[in-house]
C-alpha cells in the first residue's frame, strides 16, 4: 500500500493506494514534488490496467460491458444463440442439438418403467427431460437407401416412448434374466423406438445397423412373443436402424412387467455388443494317460461314474445372461472295442451334458487311433464354472490319453485342447 502523497509512488493495481489530505495556509502545507509525483504515478498504473482504447467501438467503457453482462455482474442471456442452449441465472447449458456426426447421437439418455405389467421405453435428453425445439436429442442413421453410403442426422424435438404391452414376452423365459436393446429407426425422417431381443434357446443374433430392416407391430395386445423379431409400436418396411442402449431384467412370469430393470445402458465406446468376446478360458496338454472304465454304449446317459476325466477347465462368467462356447479337440487311441466315446460335464453334474462318438472299424485286437471333437455352447451362471471331459469305450477296451496302446506317442506332439468362451448376448 502506498501514500501517493507523501511517498510520490503508487502501489496499483497490485493494492489500493491511500493519501493524506493537504490543508491550505501560511505555515501548514506546502508543494513539494511527491505530490503530483504520486498522482501522476497512480494516473498511469490506471492507464496502463485498462490499456487503449478500453471502450472498443462502444460509446464508453461502461456501454461496451453491458453488451454481454447484467448490473449484478452474470452473462446476458443474449451472449450464446443455439438451438440446444438453455439460460438461467447467467448460466448456460449447452444441449447437442446443433450435432450432425456421422455415426453418432447427441444429449440422449433413456428410462425404463414397468406399471400395469406393461414395459415402457422413453427417450430423454441429458439432463432426464422429454426433448423439445430448443433441447433436441439428434441420432444419426444410415441412409435408407443401400446404394447411397451418406448418412442423415434426425433430431427428437418432443416426447417419444413405446409401451411393451402386458403379456408380450419378447421370447423371455420365466424367472431367468434377459438383455433386451433399445433401438431407434428412421421413419421417413420421424424417430420412432422398437425393442429386440437376439436371444433364442443358445442362438444369438445382433441388430445390424449397416443393414435396413423391417419390423413387426407391438400390437397393443401382450402378442409380442417373439426373440430375434424387431417389434416397433407400428410395423415399418426397410427402415434404418440405431442400437440406442439395452436393459436387464428378469420378470417371474415372461410378459408380466412388474420388476424394474437391473441395468440400463446407453451404447457407446467401449460398449459390449450382441456377439462380443468378454473373456476366453483355455488350455492344452500333451501329458499322456490311460484308463479302463467303461461307458455302455446304449440309449442311457453317459454318467460321472464312466469312462475317466482327462481335461478340466474352470471359467467364472461375468454375467448370466451371457452364453459360453466350449470346443474341445481330444487325442486319444481306443483298443478292443471299435466304438470311442467323450463327454462334457459342467459343474457337478452327474450325466454329459453332450457327447461325442467316433467309430473306428472292428477287430478285438487292433488298437484304433482318432481325435474328438466337440463344440457345445450353454447358458452362462455367474458362479465359478468347472468344465469336464470324460473318455472311454465299451467293455475291456483300453483308452490311451494323447497316446497310442498304452504309451506316449511322437515324443509327446499329441496335444489335446479345451477352450471356453463367454460371449455377450
Amino acid at each position: 500500500m502506498a501514500n501517493i502523497t507523501t511517498t510520490g509512488t503508487t502501489g496499483y493495481p497490485t493494492v489500493l493506494d491511500t493519501r493524506t489530505t493537504l490543508v491550505n495556509g501560511a505555515g501548514v502545507d506546502e508543494i513539494i514534488a511527491e505530490h503530483p509525483n504520486g498522482v501522476s504515478a497512480a494516473a498511469i498504473a490506471i492507464e496502463t490496467e485498462l490499456g487503449t482504447l478500453p471502450k472498443g467501438s462502444a460509446a464508453s467503457v461502461k456501454a461496451r460491458l453491458a453488451v454481454a453482462l447484467n448490473d449484478d455482474g452474470t452473462v446476458k442471456s443474449s451472449v450464446v444463440v443455439g438451438p440446444a442452449v438453455s439460460y438461467a441465472g447467467g448460466i448456460f447449458t449447452v444441449g447437442s442439438g446443433a450435432f450432425d456426426q456421422q455415426g453418432m447421437i447427441g444429449n440422449m439418455t433413456f428410462t425404463a418403467a414397468v406399471a400395469g405389467n406393461a414395459l415402457t421405453f422413453a427417450l430423454k435428453t441429458k439432463a432426464g427431460t422429454d426433448a423439445t425445439a430448443t433441447d433436441t436429442i439428434t441420432i444419426a442413421f444410415r441412409s435408407s437407401t443401400l446404394t447411397d453410403g451418406t448418412y442423415v442426422a434426425r433430431t427428437v424435438t418432443g416426447a417419444l416412448a413405446m409401451t411393451v404391452t402386458s403379456g408380450s414376452e419378447l421370447g423371455t423365459v420365466n424367472a431367468q434374466a434377459a438383455r433386451l436393446y433399445l433401438c431407434a429407426i428412421d421413419n421417413a425422417g420421424t424417430v420412432e423406438l422398437a425393442v429386440w431381443n437376439p436371444l433364442r434357446g443358445t442362438s444369438i443374433i445382433p441388430i445390424d445397423e449397416a443393414n435396413v430392416v423391417t419390423t413387426t407391430a407391438e400390437g397393443g395386445a401382450g402378442g409380442a412373443d417373439s426373440s430375434q423379431v424387431l417389434y416397433s409400436t407400428t410395423a415399418r418396411t426397410a427402415v434404418a436402424v440405431r442400437v440406442i442402449g439395452y436393459i436387464e431384467i428378469t420378470e417371474a412370469t415372461a410378459g408380466t412387467w412388474a420388476t424394474s430393470p437391473a441395468v440400463l445402458q446407453i451404447m457407446g465406446v467401449g460398449t459390449p455388443r450382441t456377439g462380443d468376446v468378454i473373456q476366453t478360458a483355455y488350455t492344452s496338454t500333451s501329458t499322456f494317460a490311460t484308463g479302463t472304465t467303461a461307458i455302455l454304449n446304449d440309449d442311457t446317459p453317459f454318467l460321472s461314474t464312466e469312462g475317466d476325466q482327462y481335461m478340466t477347465l474352470v471359467m467364472t462368467p461375468t454375467n448370466a445372461i451371457n452364453l459360453l462356447d466350449h470346443w474341445h479337440v481330444t487325442n486319444f487311441t481306443i483298443s478292443s472295442a471299435p466304438i470311442a466315446m467323450a463327454g462334457l460335464f459342467i459343474g457337478a453334474s452327474t450325466s454329459a451334458i453332450c457327447v461325442s462318438q467316433a467309430q473306428f472299424g472292428s477287430g478285438a485286437s487292433t488298437a484304433y487311433i482318432g481325435a474328438s471333437t466337440l463344440h457345445y455352447r450353454a447358458i452362462a451362471a455367474t458362479t465359478s464354472t468347472i468344465f469336464r471331459l470324460r473318455a472311454g469305450g465299451s467293455s475291456g477296451a483300453t483308452t490311451t490319453f494323447n497316446g497310442v496302446s498304452g504309451a506316449r506317442a511322437f515324443g509327446g506332439g499329441l496335444i489335446s485342447s479345451m477352450q471356453v468362451t463367454e460371449v455377450f448376448v
